[in-house]
């Protein structure tokens, strides 16, 4: 059996241990949370290189894409230097199902798109999702300078999120602390009402999920919220509070959608096992990891999933 571990910035209250199977192939994938201490994350590397097949690394990606740039995350260099082991993120498989991700929710459910006003704390983090939603008509506004920075400051298209981006991005992501901008540990485990205005009055939430879970609405009855990374007891508080329809943009396994992240390397797993030439094919040709993780995405039929919960 293949064993793929996602290790995690974020909370070890999260943490789940789950056998699929993709094409025939039984793999044992982890989540294994560090609460918010970078040392603890880099120690778990430590401790379990060459012991599993494969890492992913949640919690803080290996860096955020933005409108065909990458931006890179210093502190993920630090964390991850000298594991042998190869450490992928969910950047790939992210795009693969987000940038599909209104068509799909048009053609499999009831839910009407164009029109209806939308929020995402952060277009950085789910800048392909953000672009599909937009071109399905979704009116969108974006909090990044309120999730990241507290600053009352909402984008109201990808555009601006464009123009901005490449004059700050770099600079804050190597001056401020990625805890700061972002919720690990401790603040991943509880739901936070927000006051902000066009989160109330939005009819979809979008985006990451802990960032949603950190500015939810206060009154959430009869939202579609489109994120990933929810577990059995996320899906229970969303319900309660009166969510019409949860999509993730994974699969659930045992009660749990996986990161991308972790997703991701249960793909180079299986493709890794089928192709023992596979190091040396990604060496000659660049985009070969994306060929991969998209060829198997499409085999294993890894897609979104669409809950109605109320």
């Amino acid at each position: 059996m293949k064993h793929v571990v996602s290790i995690s910035l974020g909370s070890s209250k999260r943490d789940k241990s789950v056998e699929i199977e993709l094409g025939g192939e039984k793999i044992l994938v982890e989540r294994v949370g560090t609460d918010g201490n970078p040392d603890l994350m880099k120690e778990k590397f430590r401790e379990l290189d060459g012991k599993v097949d494969f890492f992913s690394i949640g919690g803080v990606p290996l860096g955020v894409h933005v409108n065909g740039r990458d931006y890179k995350i210093p502190v993920v260099k630090k964390i991850t230097s000298n594991i042998q082991t190869k450490i992928v993120d969910g950047k790939i498989l992210k795009q693969t199902l987000e940038w599909r991700i209104a068509e799909f929710i048009e053609n499999n459910s009831d839910i009407v798109l164009k029109g209806k006003k939308g929020y995402m704390p952060s277009a950085v983090d789910r800048w392909f999702m953000a672009d599909s939603l937009e071109k399905a008509g979704v009116k969108m506004r974006y909090g990044d300078f309120a999730s990241a920075l507290h600053m009352p400051i909402y984008l109201p298209s990808l555009k601006w999120v464009n123009f901005i981006a490449p004059l700050i991005l770099s600079p804050i992501l190597k001056r401020k602390d990625f805890r700061d901008l972002y919720p690990t540990g401790a603040r991943q485990d509880e739901f936070k009402e927000s006051n902000i205005k066009y989160l109330n009055n939005a009819e979809i939430i979008a985006g990451d999920f802990l960032y949603i879970k950190e500015n939810m609405p206060k009154d959430p009855k009869g939202m579609v919220i489109i994120t990933n990374t929810t577990t059995a007891d996320d899906v229970k508080e969303l319900k309660k509070r009166g969510v019409s329809y949860l999509i993730t943009t994974t699969p659930h396994y045992d009660g749990r959608s996986f990161g991308t992240n972790a997703m991701a390397a249960a793909l180079f797993a299986v493709a890794y096992s089928r192709n023992k030439d596979l190091d040396s094919i990604i060496q000659e040709f660049p985009d070969a990891d994306t060929y991969i993780i998209k060829k198997y995405a499409e085999d294993f039929n890894i897609k979104p999933e669409i809950k109605k919960l109320n």
